[in-house]
């Protein structure tokens, strides 16, 4: 074991951490997932642990283990509004 590695990777460590980050994160799930995708996609424990994070999206969508265009698209237009909300290409 790394000396110090689990301070560094405490629960509460982790959620400062990513809340203090400039980046702005997005996590999708399919509710037709599998195994532990699944299970955040219905249980939704990772949305819990970092919902005081206002960098930080979880959305849940009814497909399985996909990017989902229009989730990504709305996410990239609130998290860059400059940008003059271009969509990115359906192909």
């Amino acid at each position: 074991m790394r000396p110090g590695l689990r301070k560094r990777c405490d629960h509460e460590a982790v959620r400062k951490k990513s809340a203090g980050q400039a980046t702005r994160y997005l996590f999708t799930y399919g509710e037709k997932e599998v195994g532990t995708y699944r299970i955040e996609a219905t249980a939704k424990p990772s949305a819990e642990f970092l919902r005081t994070c206002q960098n930080v999206e979880v959305r849940t969508h009814p497909g399985g283990h996909e990017y989902p265009a229009d989730i990504v698209a709305d996410f990239l237009e609130r998290a860059f509004p400059a940008a003059g909300g271009a969509k990115p290409s359906q192909d």
